[in-house]
């Protein structure tokens, strides 16, 4: 039986179906990862990282979640942590002004920025990269009590 089930388990492996069962997995969640973090995948996806990101983030974080708002959560904590500080601000970002929509976010939350937010958010909304951030010492201060979610300050 031993040797019947190792066979069975090496043909599988090998089996071009598996490959595809697989790779429609990766689309999928590629996919709802990308409705659910709309703006962070959107500046992931015009610096050519987004399949990258997503791929790490499966490969190196244990147990994700399999609802989508546990997993888009888990996703921006993820990118938050990367050395890229503008998709981190922008995730953090994006993490609060998710929570300050549910109503979960009265006290607010401030995140630092080293260049213009409204410039990150026009580049990951419009998809197009800007040739240039302006940079300096920008915070935005998200909550569910400001009208729009989210208010910027320039600390220059």
């Amino acid at each position: 039986m031993q040797a019947d089930s190792s066979s069975y388990e090496r043909e599988l492996a090998q089996s071009p179906s598996l490959a595809v069962v697989r790779d429609i997995a990766r689309w999928w969640r590629a996919y709802q990862l990308e409705r659910y973090c709309l703006i962070t995948s959107g500046l992931l996806q015009v610096q050519g990282d987004f399949e990258a990101a997503v791929a790490d983030f499966y490969e190196t974080t244990q147990n994700v979640p399999a609802w989508i708002e546990d997993a888009g959560d888990a996703f921006l904590r993820f990118i938050a942590r990367r050395p890229d500080p503008v998709a981190a601000s922008l995730a953090e970002f994006e993490a609060a002004l998710i929570a300050a929509r549910k109503g979960e976010l009265m006290s607010g939350r401030v995140i630092d920025w080293n260049v213009h937010p409204y410039e990150v958010l026009r580049t990951a909304l419009s998809q197009k990269m800007a040739n240039e951030w302006t940079p300096g010492r920008f915070q935005t201060l998200v909550s569910s009590n400001i009208d729009g979610y989210f208010t910027v300050f320039e600390m220059n």
